[in-house]
Protein backbone atom coordinates (compact mmCIF):
# COMPACT_ATOMS: atom_id res chain seq x y z
CA UNK A 1 0.00 0.00 0.00
CA UNK A 2 1.50 3.00 -0.78
CA UNK A 3 1.90 6.13 1.09
CA UNK A 4 -0.83 8.47 -0.40
CA UNK A 5 -3.14 5.25 -0.15
CA UNK A 6 -2.44 4.90 4.15
CA UNK A 7 -3.67 8.56 4.98
CA UNK A 8 -7.47 9.63 5.08
CA UNK A 9 -9.88 11.96 5.90
CA UNK A 10 -13.18 10.96 7.62
CA UNK A 11 -16.06 13.25 8.92
CA UNK A 12 -18.05 10.77 11.35
CA UNK A 13 -19.79 10.66 15.37
CA UNK A 14 -17.59 9.74 17.76
CA UNK A 15 -20.17 6.85 19.93
CA UNK A 16 -18.17 5.16 21.88
CA UNK A 17 -14.51 5.71 23.68
CA UNK A 18 -12.37 3.09 25.46
CA UNK A 19 -9.38 3.15 27.45
CA UNK A 20 -6.56 0.54 25.75
CA UNK A 21 -3.13 0.36 27.57
CA UNK A 22 -1.84 2.99 29.80
CA UNK A 23 -3.13 6.09 27.81
CA UNK A 24 -4.85 4.91 24.55
CA UNK A 25 -8.26 4.89 23.71
CA UNK A 26 -10.23 2.83 21.47
CA UNK A 27 -12.84 4.45 19.66
CA UNK A 28 -16.51 3.66 17.63
CA UNK A 29 -17.03 5.64 15.11
CA UNK A 30 -19.95 6.22 12.56
CA UNK A 31 -18.46 8.00 9.51
CA UNK A 32 -19.71 9.37 5.96
CA UNK A 33 -18.12 7.25 4.05
CA UNK A 34 -16.74 4.49 5.92
CA UNK A 35 -19.97 3.58 8.41
CA UNK A 36 -19.47 2.19 11.82
CA UNK A 37 -15.59 1.69 12.38
CA UNK A 38 -13.18 1.26 14.96
CA UNK A 39 -10.25 3.40 15.41
CA UNK A 40 -7.11 3.89 18.17
CA UNK A 41 -6.83 7.30 19.28
CA UNK A 42 -3.45 6.76 20.93
CA UNK A 43 -1.73 8.58 23.81
CA UNK A 44 -5.24 10.60 24.19
CA UNK A 45 -5.46 10.17 27.68
CA UNK A 46 -1.46 11.83 28.16
CA UNK A 47 -1.26 15.27 29.31
CA UNK A 48 0.47 16.71 26.32
CA UNK A 49 -1.05 14.42 23.58
CA UNK A 50 -2.88 16.50 20.82
CA UNK A 51 -5.81 14.39 21.19
CA UNK A 52 -6.19 15.03 24.78
CA UNK A 53 -9.64 16.57 25.19
CA UNK A 54 -10.43 16.47 22.26
CA UNK A 55 -12.06 12.88 21.22
CA UNK A 56 -15.22 13.64 23.33
CA UNK A 57 -18.33 11.06 23.25
CA UNK A 58 -20.99 12.34 20.84
CA UNK A 59 -18.66 14.91 19.00
CA UNK A 60 -19.34 15.52 15.38
CA UNK A 61 -16.57 15.94 13.27
CA UNK A 62 -13.70 15.23 11.27
CA UNK A 63 -10.52 13.04 11.32
CA UNK A 64 -7.13 12.67 9.69
CA UNK A 65 -6.48 8.56 9.86
CA UNK A 66 -3.44 6.04 9.43
CA UNK A 67 -4.49 2.68 7.83
CA UNK A 68 -3.15 -0.20 9.39
CA UNK A 69 -3.81 -4.41 8.95
CA UNK A 70 -6.35 -4.30 12.33
CA UNK A 71 -7.62 -0.94 13.63
CA UNK A 72 -6.99 2.29 12.08
CA UNK A 73 -4.66 4.83 13.80
CA UNK A 74 -6.20 8.93 14.17
CA UNK A 75 -4.18 11.27 14.12
CA UNK A 76 -6.04 14.38 14.34
CA UNK A 77 -9.58 15.13 15.39
CA UNK A 78 -11.44 18.16 14.59
CA UNK A 79 -14.93 18.76 16.44
CA UNK A 80 -17.64 20.31 14.72
CA UNK A 81 -20.37 19.92 17.29
CA UNK A 82 -19.92 18.39 20.86
CA UNK A 83 -23.02 18.30 22.86
CA UNK A 84 -21.55 18.83 25.85
CA UNK A 85 -25.64 19.51 27.73
CA UNK A 86 -25.48 15.51 27.64
CA UNK A 87 -22.66 15.08 28.96
CA UNK A 88 -23.45 17.52 32.05
CA UNK A 89 -27.08 15.95 32.09
CA UNK A 90 -26.09 12.46 33.63
CA UNK A 91 -29.83 10.86 33.68
CA UNK A 92 -29.79 11.89 29.29
CA UNK A 93 -26.43 10.63 29.09
CA UNK A 94 -27.06 7.22 30.71
CA UNK A 95 -29.93 6.78 28.84
CA UNK A 96 -28.55 7.76 25.17
CA UNK A 97 -25.37 5.50 26.11
CA UNK A 98 -27.65 2.35 26.14
CA UNK A 99 -29.92 3.14 23.41
CA UNK A 100 -26.74 3.58 21.65
CA UNK A 101 -25.57 0.50 22.90
CA UNK A 102 -28.06 -1.26 21.88
CA UNK A 103 -28.15 0.13 18.48
CA UNK A 104 -24.81 -0.68 18.29
CA UNK A 105 -25.31 -4.59 18.35
CA UNK A 106 -27.31 -4.04 14.53
CA UNK A 107 -25.19 -1.68 12.72
CA UNK A 108 -22.70 -3.38 10.82
CA UNK A 109 -18.77 -2.66 10.25
CA UNK A 110 -17.56 -0.98 7.28
CA UNK A 111 -20.88 -0.81 5.61
CA UNK A 112 -21.41 2.70 4.24
CA UNK A 113 -24.80 4.38 4.96
CA UNK A 114 -25.30 8.25 4.55
CA UNK A 115 -28.85 7.81 5.99
CA UNK A 116 -28.21 5.81 9.06
CA UNK A 117 -25.44 8.57 9.65
CA UNK A 118 -27.66 10.89 9.63
CA UNK A 119 -30.16 9.03 12.09
CA UNK A 120 -27.73 8.55 14.82
CA UNK A 121 -27.32 12.67 14.33
CA UNK A 122 -30.98 13.34 14.71
CA UNK A 123 -30.95 11.35 17.56
CA UNK A 124 -28.19 13.01 19.18
CA UNK A 125 -29.56 16.44 18.00
CA UNK A 126 -33.46 15.72 20.06
CA UNK A 127 -30.83 14.40 23.43
CA UNK A 128 -33.72 16.33 24.95
CA UNK A 129 -36.50 14.69 23.92
CA UNK A 130 -34.81 11.37 24.79
CA UNK A 131 -36.68 8.80 27.37
CA UNK A 132 -37.97 5.27 26.93
CA UNK A 133 -40.49 5.98 24.84
CA UNK A 134 -38.68 7.75 22.42
CA UNK A 135 -35.35 5.44 23.11
CA UNK A 136 -38.00 2.31 22.16
CA UNK A 137 -38.93 4.42 18.88
CA UNK A 138 -35.20 5.16 18.09
CA UNK A 139 -34.37 1.16 17.97
CA UNK A 140 -37.52 0.50 16.01
CA UNK A 141 -36.78 2.85 13.36
CA UNK A 142 -33.15 1.90 13.13
CA UNK A 143 -33.99 -1.73 12.47
CA UNK A 144 -36.67 -1.26 10.16
CA UNK A 145 -33.95 1.11 8.41
CA UNK A 146 -31.49 -1.83 8.90
CA UNK A 147 -34.23 -4.14 7.00
CA UNK A 148 -34.39 -6.47 10.38
CA UNK A 149 -38.26 -5.46 10.58
CA UNK A 150 -40.95 -4.16 8.68
CA UNK A 151 -44.85 -3.68 8.46
CA UNK A 152 -46.65 -6.82 9.52
CA UNK A 153 -49.56 -7.90 7.39
CA UNK A 154 -52.72 -8.56 9.16
CA UNK A 155 -53.25 -12.17 7.26
CA UNK A 156 -53.06 -15.72 8.45
CA UNK A 157 -49.43 -16.73 7.34
CA UNK A 158 -50.55 -20.30 7.83
CA UNK A 159 -54.09 -20.08 5.97
CA UNK A 160 -53.94 -17.36 4.55
CA UNK A 161 -56.90 -15.83 6.17
CA UNK A 162 -57.53 -11.96 6.58
CA UNK A 163 -57.77 -11.63 10.35
CA UNK A 164 -60.34 -8.63 11.40
CA UNK A 165 -59.50 -5.35 13.28
CA UNK A 166 -60.94 -6.02 16.64
CA UNK A 167 -59.64 -9.60 17.47
CA UNK A 168 -57.05 -11.80 19.41
CA UNK A 169 -54.35 -12.57 16.97
CA UNK A 170 -50.96 -14.78 17.24
CA UNK A 171 -47.47 -12.94 16.49
CA UNK A 172 -44.53 -15.12 15.81
CA UNK A 173 -41.37 -14.00 17.63
CA UNK A 174 -38.85 -15.61 15.19
CA UNK A 175 -40.73 -15.06 11.83
CA UNK A 176 -42.46 -11.87 13.01
CA UNK A 177 -45.75 -13.20 11.25
CA UNK A 178 -49.22 -13.28 12.17
CA UNK A 179 -50.98 -16.29 12.68
CA UNK A 180 -54.83 -17.35 13.15
CA UNK A 181 -55.70 -19.73 15.97
CA UNK A 182 -56.14 -22.81 14.31
CA UNK A 183 -52.74 -22.19 12.76
CA UNK A 184 -50.61 -20.52 15.60
CA UNK A 185 -47.25 -21.81 16.05
CA UNK A 186 -46.07 -23.08 19.94
CA UNK A 187 -43.83 -19.54 20.47
CA UNK A 188 -46.29 -17.13 19.35
CA UNK A 189 -47.81 -14.39 21.50
CA UNK A 190 -51.37 -13.90 21.78
CA UNK A 191 -52.30 -10.21 20.61
CA UNK A 192 -54.70 -8.19 20.38
CA UNK A 193 -54.81 -7.09 16.51
CA UNK A 194 -54.91 -3.30 17.36
CA UNK A 195 -51.20 -3.93 18.55
CA UNK A 196 -50.42 -5.16 15.11
CA UNK A 197 -51.95 -2.17 13.41
CA UNK A 198 -50.30 0.72 16.15
CA UNK A 199 -47.12 -1.58 15.36
CA UNK A 200 -47.16 -0.74 11.26
CA UNK A 201 -48.44 3.02 12.38
CA UNK A 202 -44.96 3.25 14.00
CA UNK A 203 -43.32 2.40 11.07
CA UNK A 204 -45.27 4.30 8.78
CA UNK A 205 -44.44 7.79 10.44
CA UNK A 206 -41.13 9.13 10.96
CA UNK A 207 -39.10 9.13 14.22
CA UNK A 208 -40.13 13.47 13.89
CA UNK A 209 -43.24 12.70 14.22
CA UNK A 210 -43.34 10.04 16.51
CA UNK A 211 -40.99 12.00 19.38
CA UNK A 212 -43.14 15.15 19.26
CA UNK A 213 -46.59 13.32 20.40
CA UNK A 214 -46.02 10.22 23.02
CA UNK A 215 -49.85 9.44 22.68
CA UNK A 216 -51.92 6.71 20.93
CA UNK A 217 -49.34 3.79 21.84
CA UNK A 218 -49.91 1.50 24.53
CA UNK A 219 -47.81 -0.10 27.14
CA UNK A 220 -48.94 -3.69 25.25
CA UNK A 221 -47.74 -2.26 21.76
CA UNK A 222 -44.28 -1.22 23.35
CA UNK A 223 -44.20 -4.63 25.24
CA UNK A 224 -44.30 -6.18 21.75
CA UNK A 225 -41.64 -3.78 20.66
CA UNK A 226 -39.91 -5.05 23.64
CA UNK A 227 -39.79 -8.57 23.01
CA UNK A 228 -39.19 -8.01 18.90
CA UNK A 229 -35.66 -6.40 19.44
CA UNK A 230 -35.21 -8.90 21.88
CA UNK A 231 -35.28 -11.82 19.68
CA UNK A 232 -33.55 -9.82 17.07
CA UNK A 233 -30.64 -9.32 19.98
CA UNK A 234 -30.36 -12.91 19.63
CA UNK A 235 -30.38 -13.63 15.82
CA UNK A 236 -27.27 -10.73 15.30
Amino acid sequence: MGLENRYYYEEGIILFKKKVGEGDLLLTIYGKEKGKFLAIARGALKIKNRLRGKVNIFSIGKGYFVKRREVDLLIFWDSYEKFFEIIKDVDKFIILSKYLKKADKFIPLEVKDLEIYEYLYKFLKNWNLINKYSGDVFLIKLLQKLGYISKVELKCKGCDKDLLKDEYVYFDLDNRKIYCEDCRTLKSLKIKSEEVIKFNEILDRTFDELIMEETGFSDKTFNLIDRMIERIEQEV
